[in-house]
């Protein structure tokens, strides 16, 4: 009989360790799972620029960017974009038409028409992917503080103004992210 006691003693000592184990075992798992899902940011959507094979993260203020090809380079290929939201597409703030930003690419010999000095002189920090530089200009429809609207900015309502402003704000920093289309 006495050693049934202390064997009744240590069957539940086990039986305590083992519930003991399982809940902390649970709980790892909840908190590992609820902390990956927390850390996995959303997938990222893109604009594809086609004519040159790149792309530029898009989001927020540009989640509904687009753009049209302008231009043609000495070699023949499209060398500006201009961008713009399709909120703004029936507006003169359109990527035809004055778009809150525009993208420029050139190659190591291009050379400005006026002044003859090479494009990579004028912009040293260009970005190089593949055998073109690129770099940012703001669009012709963001509204210049030095200039009024007489002449620039998209000249259509404040509201459209404001948007092509926040979009040209949003082109400049996803320019920073410009790559070569990913697979």
């Amino acid at each position: 009989m006495k050693y049934q006691k202390g064997f009744t003693h240590l069957l539940m000592v086990v039986l305590l360790v083992t519930i003991v184990a399982a809940l902390g075992f649970t709980g790892y798992l909840v908190v590992t799972k609820h902390k990956t899902n927390l850390t996995q940011s959303p997938p990222t959507n893109y604009l594809v620029i086609k004519e040159w094979g790149l792309e530029i993260p898009i989001s927020g203020a540009i989640s509904d960017a687009y753009y049209e090809a302008d231009g043609q380079g000495v070699d023949g290929t499209v060398d500006q974009i201009g961008l713009s939201v399709r909120s703004l597409k029936n507006t003169q703030c359109k990527a035809g038409g004055w778009p809150p930003s525009i993208y420029f690419r050139f190659t190591a010999t291009d050379a400005d028409p006026v002044s003859g000095v090479l494009y990579t002189k004028n912009y040293p920090n260009a970005p190089k992917i593949g055998d073109y530089y690129y770099t940012y200009g703001k669009g012709l429809g963001v509204y210049d503080a030095n200039i009024g609207h007489e002449g620039s900015g998209c000249q259509s309502t404040v509201a459209d103004q404001t948007l092509a402003d926040r979009a040209d704000a949003a082109f400049k920093v996803a320019f920073k992210s410009l790559r070569a289309v990913s697979q």
